[in-house]
């Protein structure tokens, strides 16, 4: 009988009240996340493996962004009509953007000039120009848009609308919907390939995975999973797709994007995974759980 893997968990931080987004700065050093249950945000130093420090914003928060450069960090408060901007070397609140209320999504463009606003309130994605920090268009018709993904150019943004089971795109010069397809009646997260050829949208309830072609926005392949996934982050060589799913108490998923098969999962022991995402390397995943903590994993040369 083969010995057992030793745990691929290299850390385990204490996290209270987290669990609700996640995002990586561009050098892959910190790890930002956002609050669900508390009035904490947490910069997570992935390389030293421990909490860098923390951001207390008096609310707990949901949807959670940075810019490209790393310099700032935008967060949503819970029944608020305000993003926060923090500046993510010192921490500091900078400003307090006016937006619709109930932010379920937030995303930056590629270029850093501007952030659109999934709002569930208002029904719609809303584009600040994060120069003036003011608000310069408002794209209606999505009730919950959930998830807000730029192409690598940026001339288009994705739209995972939740109410609906759709994916539109949005062409960012006209401000305009160009597209829509259904991607299931639970789809939960979606992430794109860094050629920004592809999207894969996670379904949770019916596990599933969905590769799409973002140039006709026409589902390729619908993969069966065997576990529920809840967040979903493309490796940086576009080979690998992980997920947090619930599966042995908690695991990462690992799919092969080029076969599109399962590899395998990761145990991490704990509760349902929430979000998580990935480093620059590849080597490391970030996830949290619904409770209190948040897990480095190395999933490097894991085979299954």
């Amino acid at each position: 009988m083969a010995p057992a893997e030793p745990s691929r968990v290299v850390a385990r931080l204490i996290t209270p009240g987290g669990g609700s987004d996640m995002v990586i700065g561009p050098r892959g050093r910190y790890a930002w996340m956002s609050g669900s249950n508390g009035s904490k945000v947490f910069a997570l130093d992935v390389r030293a493996e421990e909490v860098g420090f923390t951001v207390k914003l008096g609310d707990s928060q949901s949807a959670i962004a940075i810019s490209p450069d790393g310099r700032l960090v935008y967060t949503s408060l819970f029944d608020s009509t305000r993003v926060v901007v923090i500046n993510a070397r010192t921490g500091r609140v900078v400003d307090r953007i006016a937006v619709h209320r109930d932010v379920v999504s937030l995303a930056v463009s590629p270029d850093g000039r501007e952030l659109y606003v999934g709002s569930r309130g208002s029904g719609s994605v809303q584009v600040i120009d994060t120069s003036t920090r003011k608000a310069v268009a408002d794209i209606p018709g999505s009730p919950v848009p959930w998830q807000i993904l730029f192409s690598p150019d940026g001339a288009r943004a994705y739209v995972l609308e939740t109410s609906s089971g759709t994916v539109f795109a949005i062409d960012t010069s006209t401000r305009q919907r160009t597209g829509q397809v259904e991607v299931g009646s639970d789809p939960f997260a979606m992430d794109i390939s860094p050629l920004g050829d592809r999207l894969y949208v996670a379904g949770n309830e019916s596990q599933s995975l969905r590769l799409l072609d973002t140039a006709s926005l026409q589902v390729l392949t619908r993969l069966k999973l065997p576990f529920e996934a809840r967040d979903i982050a493309v490796g940086p060589d576009g080979d690998r797709v992980y997920l947090a799913t619930d599966h042995r108490g908690g695991s990462v998923g690992v799919v092969d994007a080029t076969a599109s098969t399962v590899i395998g999962a990761i145990p991490v022991g704990g509760n349902s995974l929430w979000s998580l995402v990935v480093t620059a390397d590849g080597r490391r995943v970030v996830t949290n759980d619904s409770g209190r903590f948040t897990y480095i994993v190395d999933v490097s040369g894991f085979a299954g």
